[in-house]
C-alpha cells in the first residue's frame, strides 16, 4: 500500500516479483525522494517487497507528518541528492523530538565527506544512489529486523 504524505503524483505499479518479494512485509517505511522517476522506481522496489511506504519529496514536510503521525515509520529513506541541507535538519528534529527508528540517506557514491557527515549527524546509515535494489531492500530488512546498523 502506498500512501501520499503531502503530495500528489500518479504511479502505476506492476505485481512483478523480484528477488526479495515480500521481505518487507509488516514493514512501514517513508520515502523522501523528489525526482518521481527514481520515486515510482524505488516505490516498486519497496511495496514488491510488501512494504507499506509513506511518500514525500520534501524532507521537512516528512519530517513533520511523521511528527504528527500516531504511528511512526519502521525506517525513512531519504534521499540527499538535491537538498542535503534540508535533510539534515530534518534528521536533527526528529532526533531532537525522540524518533528513534532508522534513518537512511541515499547518497552519491564515494563522497566519503558525505557520509561522515551522515552518520555523525543522525543518519543510521547510508547506500549509494543508484543501488541495486535488492540491496537496498537488504539493507532496510536488516536495520528494521534487527536494529543493526550498516552502511552499505
Amino acid at each position: 500500500m502506498i500512501t501520499y504524505v503531502t503530495h500528489q503524483r500518479q504511479a502505476t505499479f506492476s505485481s512483478s516479483s523480484c528477488l526479495n518479494a515480500r521481505l518487507l512485509a509488516g514493514r512501514r517505511l517513508m520515502l523522501v525522494e523528489d525526482a518521481p522517476d527514481c520515486e515510482r522506481k524505488l516505490a516498486q522496489t519497496l511495496t514488491n517487497a510488501g512494504a507499506e511506504l509513506f511518500l514525500d519529496c520534501n524532507a521537512m514536510s516528512a519530517a513533520d507528518a511523521i511528527l504528527g503521525a500516531k504511528e511512526a515509520p519502521d525506517a525513512i529513506l531519504m534521499d540527499l541528492q538535491n537538498s542535503i541541507v534540508e535533510g539534515h535538519e530534518a534528521v536533527r528534529l526528529l532526533r531532537r523530538k525522540g524518533f528513534e527508528n532508522p534513518i537512511v540517506a541515499m547518497i552519491c557514491a564515494g563522497d566519503q565527506e558525505l557520509q561522515r557527515w551522515c552518520l555523525n549527524g543522525g543518519y543510521s546509515a547510508f547506500i549509494q544512489r543508484g543501488s541495486d535494489p535488492s540491496e537496498i531492500v537488504s539493507l532496510l530488512n536488516e536495520i528494521t529486523l534487527s536494529g543493526n546498523l550498516a552502511a552499505r
